[in-house]
């Protein structure tokens, strides 16, 4: 009589590992450790990349490369970000240089100004969290400011 019970349980069990096995057979792995790199990660009918739908960035218009913005990036880099994050190496959190090449500049300014939830909703950021079990801190970054760090970031520290 306990047979039954114990046979379902074994086979449920067995069909949840599979699934997560597909789950993350195929994706695509990063240079920050593994992270599935999906820059579309979002609901499939609407084709929007799912950092746009989380927090305040929806859109981030690239021009020519700004070095005086970049050089007001480095100084906000240095003050709110170095504690964690080099260009060229991993601190408590991922190296930084090439990010732009990684991920998209709406997915970095929202990681920048919206850590919180991009956390809670993002699998990139989730995979992240679970690498470094540190969950990136809310200092409160302006846009403005997050701009300047995405242009720092966007040369590899030329603005330093």
């Amino acid at each position: 009589m306990l047979q039954r019970p114990v046979s379902a349980l074994i086979l449920l069990l067995f069909l949840m590992i599979a699934v997560g096995a597909a789950c993350r057979n195929g994706a695509e792995s990063d240079r920050t450790g593994g992270a599935a790199l999906d820059r579309t990660a979002g609901p499939v009918e609407t084709g929007v990349p799912l950092e746009s739908q989380i927090g305040p960035v929806t859109e981030v218009k690239l021009g020519s490369y700004d070095p005086a913005l970049a050089a007001e990036g480095a100084r906000s880099f240095r003050l709110r970000c170095s504690a964690c994050h080099a260009l060229d190496k991993e601190l408590v959190g991922p190296p930084l240089g090439g990010i732009l090449q990684a991920r998209t500049p709406v997915y970095v300014m929202n990681m920048i100004v919206n850590p919180t939830e991009m956390l809670e909703r993002h699998p990139i950021a989730q995979a992240l969290l679970e690498k470094y079990a540190v969950p990136m801190a809310d200092l409160g970054v302006s846009e403005e400011d997050a701009r300047g760090i995405l242009e720092y970031l966007r040369g590899d520290g030329a603005g330093e």
